[in-house]
């Protein structure tokens, strides 16, 4: 990547990345003993007014490229998911030995007449075990490729299909992986909020988190969702395979996005069990995950009136989360755990 006005000669240490505030891409600068942020537009009107065409070109290609990787310096080559849709990041080797057994299973599966989607890793396991084997995968790579070859036209190679879906799912798999800690920290406030503290309000901030968790991790399951209905329908998925290869890199895309900034919480309540909680201790890590969600799952009046109170380092105290919210009062009941005795 490299710019030709002067402006990046002059800021020559100067690097892109997105604004924690709001994941929108800006330039930092070396300011002596401080790093200065500059918004994108402010760059941009620097270069429309020296009418630095391919540097503009350039600066929207590092805007796109963000989304994939964390910081662009100046120099650094770009993602290879802006040029050929390629992952530019690593998966391990469970991840497509996973991806590989939900291949397989799918498509003996489709071969033996079952119906229903197997998500859950214990239970693709079981699977596995129990009704795959060396028999019943070669019948199905035999009718798969009598079938398909009719249908598409004298595709009768389905090998290499086959080889480019368990790649293209290996990647679905680590994603997979990093949604289910995800979804950890939200059992975690869960038992938290049944249990309850000592003093009236304590786990009011743990209920707040728990409002936004629902729709977040609704939008990952759907993404994740969307992949796996189309590989449940194996047939169309080997005979539509560009079109699934291209869906399949889109939620990547999505989901390496979404997940990116998780890293420093999850490594934050990595270690952190429900039955052995402080909650003195546990409110910080809380207030920390309020601010990473309300931006994007609450109405900004609402994260405004909940920020305020945590920049002032108040007490939980006035509008609880059930004004906030308003909540349906009967799913209110519900959910609130019982009193103590």
């Amino acid at each position: 990547m490299r710019f030709n006005h002067p402006y990046f000669e002059v800021n020559e240490g100067g690097y892109f990345k997105l604004d924690p505030a709001d994941r929108r891409p800006v330039y930092m600068v070396n300011l002596g003993d401080q790093t200065g942020m500059v918004s994108m537009q402010a760059v941009r009107k620097v270069l429309l007014l020296d009418h630095a065409e391919n540097d503009i070109a350039m600066l929207d290609r590092v805007g796109e490229a963000l989304r994939f990787v964390p910081e662009i310096h100046l120099g650094d080559g770009l993602p290879s998911e802006i040029f050929d849709g390629e992952a530019s990041w690593e998966i391990e080797e469970h991840h497509c030995k996973i991806a590989d057994r939900r291949v397989v299973a799918a498509m003996v599966k489709w071969s033996e007449g079952w119906e229903g989607q197997i998500t859950e890793l214990g239970a693709l396991q079981q699977f596995t075990e129990e009704y795959v084997d060396q028999e019943k995968v070669a019948r199905a790579l035999k009718r798969l490729d009598k079938t398909v070859g009719q249908e598409s036209h004298g595709l009768s190679r389905i090998q290499p299909v086959l080889e480019r879906l368990t790649k293209e799912l290996s990647y679905i798999e680590a994603l997979r992986e990093t949604v289910e800690q995800v979804r950890r920290i939200g059992k975690i406030l869960e038992y938290i909020r049944r249990v309850g503290g000592v003093r009236a309000g304590d786990t009011e901030d743990v209920t707040a988190v728990l409002r936004l968790f629902k729709p977040m991790m609704a939008t990952l399951d759907e993404r994740l969702a969307s992949v796996d209905d189309q590989v449940t329908d194996f047939l169309a998925a080997v005979s539509e395979h560009e079109t699934l290869y291209k869906h399949i890199q889109e939620v990547r895309d999505e989901l390496r996005f979404e997940l990116s900034n998780w890293e420093g919480l999850l490594a934050q309540w990595r270690d952190i069990s429900p039955k052995n909680v402080d909650l003195a201790d546990f409110a910080p890590k809380v207030a920390d995950l309020y601010r990473f969600l309300a931006p994007w799952y609450s109405p900004v009046d609402e994260w405004e009136l909940r920020d305020r109170r945590y920049d002032a380092g108040a007490p939980s105290q006035g509008a609880g989360p059930d004004e906030i919210w308003q909540e349906d009062s009967a799913e209110r009941a519900e959910e609130s755990p019982a009193p103590s005795a």
